[in-house]
């Protein structure tokens, strides 16, 4: 299953902010619809790119399950309770992928969700990209703990060897090293918290209906 069909859905996320149309040279409409123009088509082509490279290291079971969650979306929207967290996180790191080749090739991340990392997010609603592996830079998930306003507090590092390094024999004997990392997008912190806090709100509502039933 292709997920080609994506790229039209993403129409509404491609703005002036995201698409970098901030020139002052640009003086009439003319000139800045062409640039837009060129930068949306760029801009389509690196998630082309970036959802075909994020799909090609996960297993067939994992890349199927988020492709016919996509498919079943009529927008994009990872704030869908129905998301998996596995779909959810594709989505951001295929976002932050392509982003990533807009940039030198030295300066890229390797992203990859490959079936141990993949089960994780599927496996555990709550976690979350904030470890990093010291030597490939890839980030991986992280179980946070009760206080969400202090993220470097997790309860559980899934990976405390990263699997890419490991498999690929980087690292040394011990694969690359992780640890909590800052995420470069403030706005994924933000969504995540919002999201685990609903995610335990709900849950504990549930369990104060089981109690009083």
């Amino acid at each position: 299953m292709t997920l080609k069909l994506r790229i039209t859905r993403l129409e509404d996320a491609l703005n002036d902010e995201f698409l970098g149309i901030v020139d002052d040279d640009l003086k009439t409409d003319e000139e800045r619809a062409a640039a837009k123009a060129v930068a949306k088509k760029e801009a389509h082509e690196r998630w082309e790119k970036a959802l075909a490279a994020l799909a090609s290291t996960m297993s067939k079971e994992h890349y199927a399950h988020v492709a016919n969650e996509l498919h079943k979306m009529n927008k994009l929207d990872v704030a869908n309770p129905e998301v998996s967290n596995l779909t959810r996180q594709f989505i951001y790191m295929a976002e932050l992928m392509a982003d990533d080749l807009a940039r030198p090739e030295k300066e890229r991340r390797p992203w990859a969700l490959p079936p141990e990392v993949a089960e994780v997010y599927l496996t555990y609603p709550e976690a979350v990209a904030l470890a990093n592996c010291n030597t490939c830079h890839c980030y991986l998930p992280l179980l946070p703990g009760r206080n969400l306003s202090e993220l470097h507090m997790w309860e559980r590092n899934f990976f405390p060897k990263c699997p890419l390094c490991d498999a690929a024999g980087r690292g040394g004997s011990r694969g690359g090293q992780t640890s909590y990392c800052s995420w470069p997008s403030p706005t994924y912190v933000h969504r995540e918290v919002a999201r685990i806090r609903k995610l335990r709100e709900q849950a504990g509502a549930e369990n104060d209906a089981d109690v009083n039933q």
